[in-house]
């Protein structure tokens, strides 16, 4: 993982291996598998039932990793709350392997930004330390035009050229 903000590259170290601890992302209550995308392929997803959370309509599904995805996770199994209007996760209920609620994710202040709604506040509560992560989300933007040159080596050491490149975005944005 590059910091730009550091100028240094960093070793992101998974949690697999047994230790619910050990994936821990910077010291957060985030684990790595918090940071990445599920892959549909990696999963079996079974609808558990219609519900209201927060006085919204919503989906709670429950997502079991494949035989294959269970080797590189912790998770044995996640519930989560989709509201059905915004195809917005509001809620996610973490498992480890042995079946206990260990963790819980809570996305609050919901906004739209470019037509797609997001979570400004994500939650992440470990039940087992009594640990809270709190993340904002500062801005969004969606469908922006990146130049090629950003994504480069150039860019990644280089700060006055990345900040220059950064700021013609960041104004698109607003």
């Amino acid at each position: 993982l590059y910091l730009p903000a550091l100028g240094k590259t960093r070793r992101v170290v998974s949690g697999g291996g047994g230790n619910e601890d050990g994936g821990s992302f910077f010291g957060t209550e985030l684990f790595v598998d918090d940071t990445q995308l599920r892959k549909i392929e990696q999963y079996t997803y079974k609808m558990i039932r219609d519900d209201v959370y927060e006085g919204r309509p919503v989906w709670v599904i429950e997502a079991t990793p494949s035989a294959k995805r269970a080797g590189k996770t912790n998770y044995g199994k996640t519930q989560v709350w989709v509201d059905k209007g915004r195809k917005l996760i509001v809620r996610e209920d973490i498992y480890n392997k042995a079946g206990k609620f260990y963790r819980q994710r809570l996305n609050t202040q919901y906004t739209q930004v470019d037509g797609v709604w997001i979570a400004k506040r994500q939650t992440m509560k470990n039940l087992l330390t009594q640990r809270i992560s709190v993340i904002n989300n500062l801005s969004a933007a969606y469908n922006r035009q990146v130049p090629n040159e950003l994504i480069s080596e150039r860019s990644l050491t280089d700060v006055t050229y990345r900040e220059r490149e950064l700021a013609a975005l960041r104004s698109q944005a607003k």
